[in-house]
């Protein structure tokens, strides 16, 4: 099961990182020197000013508002973020000073931050709320970052500017002074704090529910593993996985193999469905009597990018040529209302007992436009010699686009 400790470094730290790794686009030359603030904004809970001259660019994919008050991008901006924490609106503070503490140490662990100051700790209307100040070299060039993290409510916000080192015109920290000043927050009512607390809280956990190491000796004499464990999604809210690892040891319990970036398929499982990390590899040094033991590492953290599958037609399975393997084939049809491409395609091959026996897998890399169906043909290649096309009891086919989760 996931820590609260560390979702909440990874929401905090994922916050300032998202804020300065997505806003360096170049434009023109500086432009604007007051920061008089005249436009008032709201985020969830709380409401501050800014400057209604500043270009403002609001970010969809992660929630990331920001102020440009120059021309170019990289001189500098004000950016504010939001992020859900899985932490009932009436703790109390000392619940969320944790919170916050593990920011600070998220930060400070971080290699790509150097330099971090806790600059003081404080409050406003009791919520409390740390002042943060740090370095980061970013394309060559150095910034410096100031701001703010609080939590009120369910909700994680950060306030932050970042400037080049070399810009010594005290211009974005006198207007952070001025923005915080002009902060207030809209108080939760005693009613919403009490249905809000009532209501049971979203939890991210999993559990490993089958994993297996089967051995076989090829036509040529060549060793070979297949290694598969399933990892279903026991929470309440969707998890990605990512590449996983595991070890192989003999029954002796001495280590006969290890290995990294395994795959799985799918990527993104809603509450209740299950994962598959999966591998076929050739073996070294093969036990004698060929039985392994395998002890299987997933990397699950909690979904932030979209549970997608799209609709598969015409699906069939055979044998594969000269009667090896197992071929699948069939037609993806894109559903959303973008081109889609890098979309992968798996078949989960299940036995009487729903366990899993083997994986087919393929990666359509031509362009699907909206509305569009396009087929695709794949065959296995090293399936242990005794899994048939009659060994399938059923099977689960999954098409999705892939995704990249920080």
């Amino acid at each position: 099961m996931l820590s609260t400790y560390s979702k909440t470094k990874h929401v905090f730290f994922m916050l300032c990182t998202i804020v300065i790794l997505l806003s360096l686009t170049a434009c023109s030359t500086k432009s604007v020197t007051s920061f008089q603030l005249d436009s008032v904004e709201t985020r969830e809970r709380i409401t501050y000013q800014v400057r209604s001259e500043w270009r403002k660019v609001v970010n969809e994919n992660n929630g990331v508002w920001y102020y440009y008050p120059y021309d170019k991008n990289t001189d500098g901006y004000f950016a504010t973020g939001v992020r859900t924490l899985d932490v009932p609106l009436s703790a109390n503070n000392t619940t969320l000073g944790i919170y916050l503490a593990s920011f600070v140490d998220g930060m400070k662990s971080s290699s790509d931050v150097y330099d971090f100051i806790l600059l003081q700790r404080t409050a406003i209307n009791g919520v409390p709320l740390q002042y943060y100040e740090w370095k980061q070299d970013i394309s060559g060039n150095t910034y410096l970052i100031n701001g703010l993290s609080m939590i009120y409510g369910n909700k994680a916000y950060s306030l932050v500017i970042m400037f080049p080192e070399a810009d010594d015109s005290q211009f974005f920290t006198l207007a952070l002074e001025e923005i915080i000043d002009s902060l207030s927050i809209n108080e939760y009512s005693q009613e919403e704090l009490t249905s809000t607390s009532d209501k049971p809280m979203k939890k991210a956990s999993y559990e490993v529910v089958y994993s297996n190491a089967r051995t076989w000796v090829n036509s040529i004499g060549t060793a070979w593993v297949q290694s598969v464990f399933e990892v279903k999604n026991t929470g309440t809210v969707p998890l990605y996985l990512s590449s996983g690892a595991y070890d192989l040891e003999g029954t002796d319990g001495l280590l006969v193999k290890s290995r990294s970036l395994v795959s799985v398929f799918p990527q993104v499982i809603n509450p209740g469905e299950s994962g598959y990390y999966y591998e076929e590899t050739t073996l070294d040094n093969a036990p004698a009597n060929g039985e392994l033991v395998i002890i299987p590492r997933p990397d699950v953290r909690e979904a932030k990018v979209e549970h997608i599958r799209y609709p598969i037609t015409d699906f069939q399975l055979s044998k594969g040529s000269y009667g090896r393997g197992i071929k699948m084939m069939g037609r993806v049809e894109n559903t959303s209302a973008e081109k889609q491409s890098l979309v992968y395609v798996s078949a989960v091959f299940l036995d009487e007992n729903n366990n899993p026996i083997g994986v087919n897998s393929t990666i359509i890399m031509e362009s699907i436009e909206p509305g569009s169906k396009i087929g695709f043909e794949s065959s296995t290649s090293s399936l242990p010699v005794d899994i048939t096309i009659d060994k399938i009891a059923r099977y689960a086919v999954f098409a999705y686009p892939w995704k990249m989760q920080f």
